[in-house]
């Protein structure tokens, strides 16, 4: 033992790798004396080629050596440094910069195998618009027009300002004109509906034209006017158009926008770590953005972030009246309730945040709300759950409630259609049993009753049992009353299971009633003739003609190039509020709390938005119905 202990303590230590201050004595020296910066520098890579300093050493160098014009080792310095730290937080920076370097140098090849793997939301808006055009150039240098334009489409997406984005269009009509046909069609569902989807179809109309397919050419500008235009695409959809119809063509019916259709929000303007405690900036005001950014549900909070920045007008030229001064700090959940209870404790500890707008899902926001009930800190979740608010609490649940839609949909069927008896078809779960209740509580309040409620196992294809249970015995004596509506808290498929076994029963008369989800071309599909007449609710419908969703809608089109959805303008909305109250000149979190408890009747997005004292919002959902074969607005 004492033998080993002594080759231990004989065994040489390993390098002592370079210090942070080392590393800031090296660069003031290059400031001085570039060589001599270079020189410093150059031993402090050798002393710990792989250290935690690795990538910052490469970056410096490669200013440098590109200020002395020796590309060839700045490209090394870069190449050394993305070695030793394929990953690290400044690796996105050094792909860039390699691939910058290698392109000029006319190395386009390597330039893009180094790039393309590029973590496009760890670079500033600045780079990550550079990379994007640089790697529209360099597929563009290897015959790839799709790649091309797809880069291009999302570095327009990241102009700052309405003249940046026109100024790449040149570059992406000369990549649309290279292309055929089938490779025009595989440009625009790779966009996914944004700009230039629209431009793109509008070209698969004119090469149909010449080529006298009439029919073709009808179906890919009907496509083409569901999307977002620019202000060039919508007139050069109008002379396509002529030219269809001169050559006695049909024009086409648009349709609504693909309901899948969506591009990732701009990075937000700021997600690094909140400053220090301290007295706060004169004039900045801090908002938190809580969402699960990562993971399972990344889809959900990119569309929830999405309505956030367009509410604080992060998009707009000049910053919209009460958006001036705020600064946006958002923090990733991944889905975790215990990362966003510590997300809300690191906001809650800088003074300068005056409130919190999320988290989406329930079980992070009931962990999220006992942090800021502790904290003092002002939140607006993007559920409807959150925990139990005490009187005078800090936590607002935006999420749509199931109370919110069965209260409008009971209110809209008696005052409004004259309904009276009503059947409830449910499936045995949580959510139908407790939406069967809310509904009969409804009901009950407006004047009207349930006649008869069935339920039914959740996975069931067939409900032709369950119809004649809820109808009862034809003609009996004593049975239950005819029924003039029958409510089906499930899924659109289940919807239009129940209106084709009612219609099978010969009760075709009765109306079907329904709840959020049904919006959709599949309802209209699936129960064909039968779902005529039904009604549903909605918590938001991007086709409203209110005009807060006409605006938002047009805004957010215009921003990300996609249809909003329900999360998006959830998330919009609770922004809006928020900044609505927030006290002119004041940093005080308790004022804020003392105007937001105030908000009565504010019109967004998602409905009529009124703040309950137990910290809920009643919101009145959208009233829809097929009418006609088609999905109508009905109030």
């Amino acid at each position: 033992m004492p033998v080993l202990l002594a080759l231990a303590c004989a065994a040489p230590a390993p390098p002592a790798g370079p210090k942070p201050e080392e590393y800031e004595q090296a660069l003031a020296a290059a400031r001085t004396s570039p060589d001599q910066g270079i020189a410093r520098l150059e031993a402090l890579r050798q002393k710990d080629p792989s250290g935690p300093l690795a990538d910052e050493i490469a970056l410096s160098l490669a200013k440098l050596y590109t200020e002395k014009r020796d590309e060839g080792r700045a490209a090394s310095a870069l190449e050394a440094g993305l070695k030793a730290q394929p990953s690290g937080n400044r690796s996105d920076e050094l792909r860039l910069q390699l691939a910058q370097i290698e392109s000029r140098r006319g190395r386009r090849e390597t330039a893009y195998q180094v790039l393309a793997p590029v973590r496009l939301q760890n670079l500033t808006p600045a780079q990550r618009r550079e990379a994007l055009e640089l790697l529209a150039r360099l597929a563009g240098a290897r015959r790839d027009h799709v790649a091309a334009i797809v880069w291009l489409a999302r570095a327009r997406a990241e102009a700052p300002d309405g003249a940046a984005a026109a100024a790449l269009d040149p570059q992406i009509d000369e990549h649309v004109a290279a292309l055929a046909r089938p490779e025009l069609e595989q440009a625009a569902e790779k966009l996914r509906g944004a700009v230039p989807a629209g431009r793109i179809k509008i070209r698969e109309a004119e090469l149909a034209l010449q080529m006298g397919q009439l029919d073709a050419a009808s179906r890919a500008l009907g496509q083409a006017g569901a999307l977002s235009l620019t202000k060039a695409d919508a007139a050069r959809l109008t002379k396509v158009e002529t030219q269809l119809v001169r050559k006695g063509g049909r024009l086409p019916q648009h349709p609504a926008p693909p309901a899948g259709a969506r591009t990732p929000p701009a990075t937000p303007p700021a997600t690094g770590p909140a400053p220090p405690a301290e007295a706060t900036r004169e004039g900045v005001i801090g908002i938190g953005v809580v969402l699960p950014l990562s993971g399972r549900f990344a889809k959900f909070g990119e569309e929830s972030l999405g309505g956030v920045l367009l509410a604080a007008g992060v998009f707009e030229p000049s910053p919209p009246p009460g958006t001036s001064g705020v600064r946006l700090v958002v923090r990733d959940t991944g889905g975790g309730p215990d990362a966003a209870a510590a997300a809300i404790a690191d906001l809650a500890a800088d003074p300068e945040i005056l409130a919190v707008v999320g988290p989406l899902l329930a079980e992070e926001s009931e962990s999220a709300s006992a942090a800021a009930e502790s904290a003092g800190l002002p939140l607006l979740t993007l559920s409807a759950k959150g925990g139990t608010t005490p009187p005078g609490g800090h936590v607002y649940r935006f999420g749509a409630t199931a109370q919110s839609e069965a209260d409008a949909l009971a209110k809209y069927a008696i005052e409004v259609q004259g309904l009276r008896r009503f059947g409830v078809l449910y499936p045995e779960d949580p959510y139908g049993r407790g939406l069967r209740d809310l509904f009969d509580q409804a009901v009950q309040a407006k004047g009207g009753g349930i006649v008869r409620a069935i339920g039914y196992e959740p996975h069931v294809h067939d409900l032709t049992g369950p119809i004649r249970e809820v109808l009862g015995p034809p003609g009996k004596p004593g049975g239950p009353p005819p029924i003039d509506a029958l409510f089906v808290p499930d899924t659109r498929e289940k919807g239009a299971l129940a209106a084709q076994a009612l219609a099978a029963a010969g009760a075709g008369r009765v109306r079907v009633l329904g709840t959020r989800g049904w919006q959709s071309p599949e309802l209209l599909r699936l129960g064909a003739g039968a779902i005529e007449g039904a009604i549903f609710t909605e918590p938001f419908d991007p086709g409203s003609s209110s005009p807060t969703v006409v605006d938002f809608t047009r805004r957010h089109h215009m921003s990300y190039g996609h249809t909003p959805d329900v999360m998006a303008a959830q998330a919009y909305d609770a922004t809006r509020v928020l900044l609505a109250a927030l006290p002119p000149g004041s940093t005080s979190r308790q004022e804020l709390e003392e105007r937001l408890r105030r908000v009565r009747g504010y019109p967004g997005a998602s409905g009529t938005i009124t703040l309950q004292e137990d910290g809920s919002v009643q919101k009145t959902p959208a009233i829809r119905g097929v009418r006609g074969g088609r999905i109508v607005e009905l109030q």
